[in-house]
């Protein structure tokens, strides 16, 4: 399973196009917020540009009419990955929203500018954790493998999408390479980032993940919370 929750602001106007079950809206959303590798080993602000999908006549055809360029959105949905450009070296997240548990609303900021950027994934370690030393402290990348329900036409099928974790808080990461390896079923909370980690999972080049700092949790599948 994977769900991810935005509040940003439209860096582009929706893009309506026709797609095979009904026509689909495409914009970018921003959100800006702080990550690691500041100076000292502390925090630096970033933007994370996140590409975003609509399905459907009533969702899609909200977006074209009541988002704007600029405005601030609050939208709930899918993670999924595409290939850019049909290379395999390179693997970018963009947001579906589409179904009964999608949300997509304009999103009204009271006092202070507000930005929302979580994902949440349960789902195997496709491979054990790999540890990379980072410029400010080992960093630990493991894949994980989602069962995720997928509209072909008019059957619903299954696939199994694997996604770039990266843990960079010193306790979570311990804990990731000690007790996680192959097979273990985990659920993940993070941000998700674009195009910056070499994590040498299943691909060579850049690719996104989703982070892990202080702010997040890694458990055991089996334990809700």
């Amino acid at each position: 399973m994977s769900h991810a929750e935005i509040i940003g602001d439209l860096a582009n106007e929706p893009i309506m196009e026709a797609g095979p079950n009904g026509p689909i809206a495409s914009f970018t959303v921003i959100t800006k917020e702080q990550e690691p590798g500041g100076a000292g080993g502390g925090l630096k602000k970033s933007s994370q540009y996140h590409r975003i999908a609509v399905f459907g006549r009533e969702l899609a055809g909200f977006a074209k009419s009541n988002l704007r360029a600029g405005s601030a959105v609050h939208l709930e949905g899918n993670i999924r990955y595409y290939r850019v450009g049909g290379q395999s070296d390179r693997i970018a997240f963009e947001i579906h929203v589409g179904g009964p548990q999608a949300m997509l609303r304009p999103y009204r900021h009271q006092g202070r500018r507000v930005y929302l950027n979580r994902a949440e994934l349960t789902g195997e370690l496709s491979a054990g954790p790999a540890i990379r030393q980072g410029p400010n402290g080992p960093i630990v990348f493991f894949p994980v493998a989602t069962t995720e329900p997928w509209d072909k036409g008019s059957l619903l099928q299954e696939e199994t999408p694997c996604y770039p974790v990266a843990v960079f808080e010193p306790q979570l990461a311990k804990y990731a390479s000690a007790h996680l390896k192959k097979g273990s079923l985990v659920r993940v909370w993070g941000a998700i980032h674009h195009q910056k980690y070499q994590t040498q999972i299943q691909v060579s080049g850049p690719q996104d993940a989703l982070l892990i700092n202080s702010r997040w949790r890694v458990l055991p599948g089996s334990v809700a919370v």
